[in-house]
């Protein structure tokens, strides 16, 4: 890993003055590399994409916990170190230190500080050029009520505009959004990737399910993810407690943190459901592979989601699912045909969804094969990489 400006010598192909190879470089650039959907997105992504394409990777601040992996995967990564979010006119000038060693052809950004300096990044000739990948609908709940967050959306869009040559969307509910807030057009989609094959190594489910407090016999829910108010968690609370009597006596682990902690802690002894329950920080994303393979069911309780990657990790590893609508979930689950679905935010329809899970098991396992299928017809590694690989050959071509 790289930190700061200092970067190691260019790779053989690449010398000041000289033509360059078939294969673009291509920096991706992202506010942190720590544990969440857009940076997991990355992990998925780069070691597949690096086969194709010189690519490398930018974290403009702590926490970088995913380096290392992307590191061991082949795909070189630079932190820069930045003291605060947006702390934007120094990321740009240390990318344009990484530009002038690298000579990148295509440089991409994802979430809105990473954004804001690969905008202010300076591209003499149209070199490098800038594309830009929404991974979220925020625009849609971060409502521009007042003066200055009306002249931010509108900043927002203009810089976009004025900078960009490129942008996709993981959803298409995302690519809307962002199309009708900011007037950046078109927008493309392009999905997060996930690699369907044979379930990872694991130690036996129950050893694994017991480490994480579900007793045995329980039928066992999984809810992963910053525990935020999008994510659904008193929804999801509120539905367990409406089936606490149902006969397979279903236990729902709860696995991430958050500003929420001590409202969750509170309403699950509110709620007596100590005993139906219980919750784990954040975890390694190999940890939660595992807890996930080991569960007999996973759950999104989310109001909305920008992708749901957690959903389609689930589709992936072959484990039914039920799950809200919410945002882009609703184009994961293809509407509810691959997994139980639920209206976001409605304990009633989410309990009657986590009830058919277990009470239905041929269902179960008709959802399960069918979103496996999906996972491979429209979220497959290798059809995803085929599209960015056309996307970065356009745009220098």
């Amino acid at each position: 890993m790289v930190s700061g400006e200092r970067a190691a010598a260019p790779g053989p192909w690449y010398r000041r003055g000289m033509v360059r190879a078939a294969r673009p470089r291509v920096l991706h650039v992202i506010e942190t590399l720590g544990r969440g959907g857009a940076e997991q997105a990355l992990v998925n992504l780069l070691p597949a994409l690096a086969g194709r394409v010189d690519v490398h990777a930018c974290a403009l601040r702590e926490p970088y916990s995913h380096a290392e992996t992307l590191e061991r995967a082949g795909v070189p990564v630079h932190l820069l170190d930045l003291s605060f979010e947006l702390d934007v006119v120094r990321g740009a000038a240390k990318l344009a230190a990484l530009q002038r060693r690298y000579g990148y052809d295509v440089v991409h950004a994802h979430l809105f500080p990473a954004e804001l300096a690969v905008a202010l990044l300076p591209a003499p000739r149209g070199r490098p050029r800038k594309i830009v990948t929404f991974h979220n609908v925020g625009y849609d709940y971060w409502v521009a009520d007042t003066a200055p967050k009306r002249l931010r959306r509108a900043a927002h869009g203009l810089i976009l505009r004025a900078t960009m040559s490129g942008a996709t969307s993981v959803s298409r509910a995302g690519a809307d959004s962002y199309e009708r807030h900011t007037g950046l057009t078109p927008i493309d989609v392009i999905p997060i990737p996930f690699s369907v094959g044979a379930r990872p190594a694991v130690r036996p489910a129950e050893a694994v399910r017991a480490a994480f407090g579900a007793p045995e016999g329980r039928f066992v829910f999984v809810l992963a993810g910053r525990t935020t108010d999008e994510k659904g968690h008193m929804v999801a609370l509120q539905a367990l407690a409406s089936l606490r009597d149902h006969p397979r006596r279903p236990f729902l682990c709860l696995v991430g943190t958050g500003p929420l902690d001590a409202e969750i802690e509170a309403t699950r002894r509110a709620l007596g459901l100590l005993d139906d329950t219980s919750s784990f920080g954040t975890q390694t994303h190999e940890a939660l592979v595992e807890l996930f393979v080991s569960a007999d069911a996973m759950l999104v309780a989310s109001l909305r989601e920008g992708f749901g990657l957690v959903a389609l990790e689930a589709m992936g590893l072959g484990v039914p699912l039920v799950s809200t609508t919410g945002g882009s979930l609703a184009e994961v689950i293809d509407g509810g045909r691959v997994a139980f679905a639920a209206t976001p935010g409605d304990p009633a329809s989410l309990a009657a969804a986590m009830a058919r899970a277990m009470d239905e098991p041929e269902e179960r396992e008709r959802r399960r094969r069918l979103a496996l299928a999906r996972v491979e017809e429209v979220y497959s590694t290798a059809r995803i990489v085929d599209r960015w690989v056309e996307t970065y050959a356009a745009l220098v071509r």
